[in-house]
Parts: C-alpha cells; sequence; structure tokens
C-alpha cells in the first residue's frame, strides 16, 4: 500500500499590510514535519494604493531545510507583465523588485518544494515593499503545502 500524503491549505483571513523590511504575512505560516519533502503553492492578491510601490515576496519560517527550490511571480502592470525571481535557500533574501506603477489589485505566485532536514517547525511566506505607499495581502489568498516524501 502507498503511503499518505496530504494536501493542506492556509487562507488569508484578513488583508494584511506588507512591512519595509522582509516579515512574515500573518496567517501565511504551516507546520511541517522533519525529514519530510513538501511542494507548495502561494497564490496571493494585493492591492497597491499609490504609484511608485516596489514588491517583494519571499519563504520562510522556522524550519532548516536541506533543500529548497521556488519562484516567486509578481505581476507589475495590468496587461500581465510580472517580476521574476528564483531561490535555492530559506529564508530567501527578497527585496522589493516588483516596481509597479498604477494603483490596482494585481496577482503573485510562489512555487516551489522544500526537504525539511530532522527537524521541523513552520514555512511561512514573507513579503516588503518599497516606496511611500502601501501594498496591501488579500484576505482570501492561499497557501497550499503537501507533503510529498
Amino acid at each position: 500500500m502507498a503511503d499518505s500524503y496530504f494536501f493542506t491549505p492556509a487562507i488569508l483571513g484578513s488583508n494584511q499590510a506588507l512591512a519595509t523590511s522582509l516579515a512574515d504575512i500573518s496567517g501565511f505560516s504551516q507546520t511541517v514535519t522533519p525529514g519530510a519533502t513538501y511542494r507548495f503553492t502561494v497564490l496571493m492578491n494585493f492591492t497597491t494604493v499609490g504609484t511608485t510601490v516596489t514588491v517583494g515576496l519571499s519563504m520562510g519560517g522556522t524550519l532548516t531545510e536541506s533543500l529548497s527550490a521556488y519562484e516567486v511571480n509578481i505581476q507589475t502592470a495590468a496587461a500581465g507583465t510580472r517580476t521574476s525571481q528564483l531561490y535555492t535557500a530559506i529564508p530567501g533574501a527578497a527585496t522589493a523588485t516588483g516596481a509597479i506603477a498604477t494603483a490596482g489589485t494585481y496577482a503573485a505566485t510562489i512555487r516551489g518544494f522544500v526537504k525539511c532536514n530532522t527537524a521541523g517547525g513552520t514555512l511561512t511566506v514573507q513579503g516588503i515593499r518599497g516606496g511611500s505607499t502601501s501594498a496591501t495581502a488579500l484576505s482570501g489568498s492561499i497557501f497550499m503545502l503537501e507533503q510529498v516524501a
């Protein structure tokens, strides 16, 4: 009989403002098991209030990983223009690089995997914004975590 693995969603319950330094997004954290391997997907909507704001996303948490890789895509214009970053470590050293010139609602995705070492902990979505105007992760955004080994 094959091993039984699980899929766990975390749905952002309320809007969360992005800070001006890289920080956890409250409500976007999940517990991971020592020695397990996970794949994760984050589907997020966010708003910007003014112009010339930058946004960055990353993965963080209390886990210690032995192997990881993930891609962050941030929509930067209504026509679907995006900025993309690749990371091979958790936490990622995200900076606010997604320059958004028009206030509005945008999408972001994070997709990747992580193999935990002998210590478990948490895996958490992190965000940062630059510029003098705000950026807010919207409630209903989802962080899906699936144990694959």
